[in-house]
């Protein structure tokens, strides 16, 4: 029941986007993916040859994925926003050694998508120079990848630890990451954790916070957020309903 309230409450409030320097790393392409939605299931109700209708089908089911985790990302952004300000705002308001803001985009992916054999990755800016910090969302970017499963907030904290650290201090970074990480790149899992690492340190004490923060608010809030699994599964069947003219458009839409 206290799950029940606490998805009403987001289900409220989540129709503001979310401002400041976290940005849900599908948005830059989401109203492509909406649109060609739109068009797809247009038409599918015209007449083509079972081929067509195959390629249309596939193309739409991607679609319908870009979408999904969209949404999926948007929540839990929004979840761990809502629960926990105060990390929160420590990475949206993150600023490199210059004083220069950079933008945390952040991506929830199916397991499938993940490379190699970790739950959660940062980029890390080797072949740039100074202070800069940029990703495949371009200059004074970060890019962070997390699976989506029933430990995504604590996983998110994780990666937002590295980020506090790595920004403002990248430059000397890149020196640390090279003289200890190039001879063990094939074990990703690895990587950003060892025994001196500053950036594995300061991910280890957000995560460690997050517990903390984590009990406190369960014990004076008593809701527990909607579990991964459980959103994945209520957005897919929002999405089954998705037409071109479908009032769902505007909800999955989160403005």
């Amino acid at each position: 029941m206290k799950t029940y309230v606490f998805s009403i409450v987001m289900n409220i409030l989540i129709v503001t986007s979310l401002s400041g320097k976290i940005v849900n790393g599908y948005e830059p392409d989401i109203n492509v993916a909406r649109d060609g939605l739109k068009k797809l299931n247009e038409l599918m109700n015209k007449p083509m040859s079972p081929i067509e209708k195959r390629r249309l089908t596939e193309h739409s089911a991607r679609l319908k994925d870009f979408v999904l985790y969209h949404e999926l990302t948007q929540r839990l952004l929004f979840q761990f926003k809502l629960m926990f300000p105060g990390m929160y705002n420590a990475v949206d308001s993150i600023k490199d050694a210059e004083s220069r803001s950079v933008d945390v985009y952040v991506k929830f992916l199916p397991i499938e998508k993940m490379v190699g054999n970790v739950a959660g990755t940062a980029n890390v800016p080797l072949d740039d120079e100074g202070n800069i910090y940029s990703s495949n969302y371009g200059p004074h970017t970060v890019s962070i990848s997390i699976v989506a499963e029933n430990h995504a907030l604590s996983l998110l904290a994780h990666e937002f630890g590295h980020v506090k650290y790595l920004v403002p201090n990248i430059a000397t970074y890149r020196k640390f990451y090279i003289k200890h990480y190039n001879i063990v790149s094939a074990d990703l899992e690895g990587i950003g954790h060892h025994h001196m690492d500053p950036s594995g340190q300061t991910a280890l004490e957000f995560e460690k916070q997050f517990r903390l923060n984590l009990d406190s608010y369960l014990k004076n809030n008593g809701a527990r957020p909607q579990r991964v699994m459980s959103l994945i599964e209520s957005i897919e069947k929002n999405l089954e309903f998705l037409t071109s003219d479908s009032p769902l458009v505007a909800t999955l839409g989160l403005r």
